[in-house]
């Protein structure tokens, strides 16, 4: 064969191409990018009833063949390379052509913990779904014509070429809304390269409005007879007690749940019991549930005093967390198991600064009698009597923390 481009297409773009081959499947379309910026020459668009490959990182399912595997990342590329030798091999090939298929699809981020020798979190998602198609159609943007490479005998090929032919010479098909979807005993069935993202009833209720069309679904809004907003009592006091600290000055500060180890052995709190750590976290920084609000303005003051703002008065009014009982499993049918956290509301004040100078006065800086100021101020607005008793904090001084006991403000 002298020239395989013996498609005109001068009519159409790799879109339409897409388009105009929806009887005939068509599953991905690749744009060919030179040097990371310059648009190549070529786009591939693979259709038809190709090789189905899906790996939940322990097994790989490519077709009705189901290949296991140590759950490594070696054993999970010797189990692609196992497929990839079976997969489909369009041709003919064409050393003018730099792809032929092969597998084409997704990887999902959890393979990176596999790439790390970590084990990724339990999920009944795929963390790869690939594709291996039997034809593809290669554009060629210089020539505007294209090519078809298919699996099978040169017979097959020339009689599936008149096909794609047929379709191009046609207008654009109308909108397709299905997805993939397809009617079956009065019903529908979710075609294999979706059912990683159709799990839940909630997301085949999505799928149907999609079908039938979001634009026709009438705009209803829940009914609120019996549904009156309003803030809780907790919720009011809360509010009025930041509203008392930004009138005093003070700017609230926000911070991350998580923090690191290093943070709680800096407050000398590493042996303290409770601290409830993440399975998979983040990053290391972030690897603990804060007990307490101090570690977050603690950062906060580090980062203003580095950057010459030294001179601060914070408050932070969060939730901080706790074990609630001893971590058991989660129990059978429960996919969230138990509540291990006692989640709290805290509120925090950080002052290097009682007030600010102005043009007629200087700067004060924070000492015992504005740390008493802003409690005070604060167990007013509660309504709470309280006293002071010596108690020790292992990231306080000793001869100067204090515990402070409140109980209800008593009627006059």
């Amino acid at each position: 064969m002298n020239n395989i481009f013996d498609i005109p297409a001068d009519l159409d773009t790799p879109t339409s191409v897409y388009l105009k081959l929806a009887p005939l499947g068509p599953r991905f379309l690749l744009e060919s990018v030179e040097q990371g910026d310059q648009v190549g020459r070529f786009s591939f668009i693979g259709f038809g009833p190709g090789l189905d490959v899906r790996s939940d990182g322990r097994s790989i399912q490519a077709g009705t063949t189901r290949i296991e595997t140590d759950g490594s990342m070696q054993g999970l590329m010797d189990g692609l390379r196992k497929v990839l030798v079976e997969a489909p091999a369009p041709g003919p090939i064409s050393t003018s052509i730099p792809f032929h298929g092969g597998l084409v699809g997704a990887i999902g981020f959890d393979v990176a913990h596999r790439l790390v020798g970590l084990a990724p979190p339990p999920s009944s998602r795929a963390e790869i779904q690939l594709y291996g198609p039997p034809s593809v159609i290669v554009f060629d943007h210089l020539s505007r014509r294209a090519a078809l490479l298919h699996d099978g005998p040169d017979s097959d090929r020339l009689s599936l070429r008149r096909e794609v032919i047929s379709l191009l010479s046609s207008g654009l098909p109308g909108p397709n809304r299905t997805g993939g979807f397809e009617r079956a005993d009065g019903g529908w069935v979710v075609p294999p390269w979706r059912d990683s993202d159709v799990q839940r009833e909630a997301d085949l209720i999505e799928e149907v409005a999609r079908i039938h069309g979001l634009d026709k679904l009438p705009t209803t809004l829940p009914a609120r007879r019996s549904a009156v907003g309003r803030l809780t009592e907790s919720q009011r006091l809360r509010r009025r007690l930041e509203d008392l600290l930004r009138d005093r000055g003070l700017d609230e500060c926000i911070s991350y749940s998580f923090i690191s180890a290093h943070a709680i052995d800096r407050l000398r709190l590493g042996d303290e019991e409770g601290v409830l750590a993440l399975q998979n976290p983040l990053s290391e920084d972030q690897s603990l549930m804060r007990p307490l609000l101090l570690p977050g303005l603690l950062d906060a003051a580090r980062h203003n005093s580095a950057h010459g703002r030294a001179e601060l008065a914070l408050f932070e009014s969060a939730h901080v967390y706790r074990w609630s009982r001893p971590l058991e499993a989660a129990p059978a049918g429960s996919p969230a198991g138990t509540a291990p956290a006692d989640e709290r509301h805290h509120l925090a004040v950080l002052q290097t600064q009682a007030a600010r100078g102005s043009w007629r006065s200087e700067p004060r800086a924070a000492d015992f009698f504005s740390a008493r100021a802003a409690l005070e101020a604060v167990l007013e607005v509660a309504q709470v009597d309280w006293s002071a008793e010596p108690e020790a904090q292992p990231f306080l001084h000793p001869g100067r923390s204090a515990a402070v006991i409140a109980e209800p403000k008593s009627s006059p």
